[in-house]
């Protein structure tokens, strides 16, 4: 993986839904693997896959920040990936939960799923969304039923089904609060996390392009071929 390929990935996904630029770092992530394959894993395989990418561009350290929920206080988070590493058991293509009288016969989601059902700014559109895609069956007795007709309390079933059967899907952090002392629980989501690092790393090298094209007629290839203690030697020398 060379900071081409990174750059890459981030211009042809910048533009585009959180779903999408997800799977395209999936793709940068196993680059070997078919489209058609990688479209197929489970939020939590994806995310695994995530995991491993950042180890390898950024390192296995995190450190970020939160919001406590009872006061407000910025929290600083401080954890490795291992931390948060879910064990990465089979999971089963469908799989039958009963609850509340009702018997739903689903599959987990994938990032096929994901990218169709999303409608930003309506969180309960793309839940239904999912549940219309990866809902294979359900019935209340002898009667059908389609996704949307499923009580909150049979969706609460399947959605914890899901969790259970892809942990890695669903990461949460508890942090301390030393303001008021209550613990907050912190949703990790790898995908959103990686992005906004690898954005922040594109622009700050793109800059590093322009100062050093500029100050040296170099091209964008040879500055990013350059190991980055060699350009930041370059970037000293000319006072920058």
């Amino acid at each position: 993986m060379t900071p081409a390929d990174v750059l890459h990935v981030w211009e042809r996904a910048v533009g585009g839904s959180h779903p999408a630029r997800a799977f395209a770092l999936l793709r940068l992530a196993r680059p070997a693997d078919h489209p058609d394959d990688l479209v197929r894993l489970s939020p939590g395989r994806r995310d695994a896959a995530l995991m491993d990418l950042r180890a390898r561009l950024f390192g296995d350290r995190v450190e970020a920040v939160a919001q406590c929920g009872a006061c407000g206080t910025e929290l600083e988070l401080d954890f490795r990936l291992g931390d948060v590493r879910a064990a990465a058991d089979p999971a089963e293509p469908e799989t039958e939960v009963r609850g509340h009288g009702h018997v739903v016969r689903f599959r987990l989601p994938d990032s096929e799923d994901l990218l169709a059902a999303l409608h930003p700014g309506d969180a309960g559109v793309t839940r239904t969304g999912l549940l219309r895609r990866c809902v294979l069956q359900a019935r209340r007795g002898r009667r059908s039923l389609a996704a949307e007709e499923l009580p909150d309390a049979v969706v609460e079933v399947v959605e914890a089904r899901m969790a259970e059967l892809d942990p890695q899907a669903d990461v949460r952090i508890v942090a301390g609060c030393p303001d008021c002392g209550q613990d907050t629980e912190v949703l990790f989501d790898i995908a959103a996390h990686l992005w906004d690092e690898v954005h922040t790393w594109c622009r700050r090298t793109l800059w590093d392009v322009h100062l050093l094209a500029s100050s040296y007629a170099w091209s964008e290839s040879d500055v990013l071929a350059m190991s980055p203690a060699r350009r930041h030697f370059y970037l000293e020398a000319v006072g920058l």
